[in-house]
């Protein structure tokens, strides 16, 4: 994740000459054998109030749970549960984010969670009441970049073992997300001609039913947010009201 001197470049840097970013920031420096990191998202996800679904719900947690603290070689080397409150989504799903530095130890400890076994388990009236999810992928190094205001919090790949920070100077000007992945100075990361034909003309109504995707070729995963424990209570009030205005 290194800076690649110009003259190696195909396609140099957008970053101005004479660019220093206003503030400072930090990326992630991954321990020196790992070429690929990989992530998976799990969900448990309401489909009805919380009365009517609450035992299919905490049935399909539960397992969830038991299938994560499993002490085995290939478990998540790194955990984190949020709940999704509101958004483009249905509220109240619970959300695991899971992330491992061996694609292949994560391929195959996902493969343990059986979601068919758990879904099958639920008493026949829940099973309409809860839906179960996951998405996973690999990310080559090259294809990583990350993005740091701050080192007081550090989630998600940064808590894989052998994982440090350093200062960047990619910041802070248009095409400096472009610039932070390593694999830009010889890629242009066209767009896949699959985005759109791979598309279905309708959407499938996924209630009781078993479906599986594939994601085609310079998909983006972003993962953004900000850390607010140590924002003092009069400049959180002040943001979230800036939030509700018209």
């Amino acid at each position: 994740m290194k800076e690649m001197p110009p003259g190696m470049l195909t396609y140099p840097l957008r970053r101005p000459e004479g660019h220093r970013p206003p503030v400072q920031r930090w990326q992630l420096t991954l321990g020196k054998d790992v070429q690929k990191v990989f992530t998976a998202y799990v969900g448990v996800q309401p489909h009805r109030s919380a009365i009517d679904n609450s035992t299919a719900v905490k049935q399909a947690t539960d397992a969830v749970e038991a299938w994560l603290s499993t002490d085995t070689e290939d478990r998540p080397l790194s955990t984190e549960s949020f709940n999704h409150l509101e958004g483009d989504d249905a509220p109240n799903a619970h959300i695991w984010v899971l992330y491992w530095n061996d694609p292949v130890k994560g391929e195959t400890n996902l493969q343990k969670l059986d979601f068919t076994s758990i879904y099958a388990n639920l008493a026949p009236e829940n099973r309409m009441l809860v839906g179960l999810w996951r998405e996973s992928f690999k990310t080559p190094i090259s294809r990583l970049k990350t993005n740091y205001s701050g080192l007081d919090y550090l989630p998600g790949l940064a808590r894989l073992p052998e994982t440090g920070t350093r200062e960047h100077q990619l910041s802070a000007y248009w095409s400096a997300a472009r610039d932070r992945i390593p694999a830009s100075a010889h890629d242009l990361f066209e767009k896949d001609e699959d985005a759109d034909i791979t598309r279905p003309g309708d959407i499938p109504d996924g209630l009781g039913k078993h479906l599986t995707g594939t994601n085609y070729h310079n998909m983006v995963h972003i993962r953004s947010g900000q850390f607010w424990e140590i924002v003092v209570p009069k400049r959180q009030s002040r943001t979230k009201q800036s939030w509700n205005q018209p």
